[in-house]
């Protein structure tokens, strides 16, 4: 027999084992079954489909267009982002620059011998220059929205400009997670080897870290134990 597998809630799932024994069913699966059965036998008229089908050709048509602008101006918004971030960039080199030469002229007033002014601007431009906003995520793994709220002003536009750098995005209840990807994919494959749902078993076995992000994904309903499964899933968007 063909197999479906779905994934569902907690809260919907404890719901469902307290009604398939109160209308008489002998399990959870028949109980769901039945469900998807009445569902499907309960036929829209011909009269009301038709209409569905025309307001959805209509909606289509008008919402693949404002797709595609806000693509566009969302990308525009992105390019506007990165030439403010390279031109803030070139004034503080500048600026950098500028001062090292005033320092030079100052100190070339005085008698002493000094290295060639030469010699201390190029010292001065070959130093590191800003890390971007990747690289910062590369090394502290996390960035959750309320730790930087009072840094970033344009925050939907710092989201965007990671997750095309290929950072992942988490949409939670109250706020936005930026995940370096491979610490993801190691912290969901750990998730799947705890087999058990006791808090203080599985803060043991995680970073602090990833633990707090196991806390976050947890109360966004977004990571659930499955008893099922014996194992924590996460539900991603």
């Amino acid at each position: 027999m063909p197999e479906i597998k779905i994934n569902i809630s907690n809260e919907l799932y404890q719901e469902i084992l307290q009604r398939y024994r109160v209308e008489g069913y002998k399990s959870p699966e028949e109980y769901v079954l039945k469900i998807i059965e009445r569902a499907l036998r309960e036929k829209p008229s011909e009269e009301v489909s038709r209409l569905e089908r025309k307001f959805m050709d209509l909606f289509n048509k008008y919402s693949s267009k404002v797709d595609e602008l806000g693509q566009r101006m969302s990308q525009l918004t992105d390019e506007i982002d990165d030439l403010r971030e390279k031109y803030r960039s070139l004034e503080e080199r500048l600026e950098e620059i500028r001062k090292a030469v005033e320092r030079e002229k100052e100190e070339a007033q005085k008698i002493t011998v000094k290295k060639p002014s030469v010699e201390h601007v190029e010292r001065e431009a070959s130093q590191p220059v800003k890390k971007t906003a990747i690289e910062v995520l590369k090394e502290q793994k996390i960035m959750f929205e309320s730790s930087i709220s009072s840094k970033i002003r344009d925050r939907d536009s710092f989201f965007r400009r990671l997750e095309r750098d290929g950072a992942k995005i988490l949409r939670l209840k109250n706020e936005r997670v930026a995940v370096d990807p491979d610490f993801w994919r190691e912290f969901v494959n750990k998730l799947s080897n705890i087999h058990d749902d006791n808090i203080s078993v599985v803060r043991n076995m995680l970073s602090k870290e990833e633990y707090k992000l196991f806390e976050k994904l947890k109360e966004s309903d977004m990571l659930i134990y499955s008893a099922v499964n014996k194992r924590w899933e996460v539900f991603e968007e």
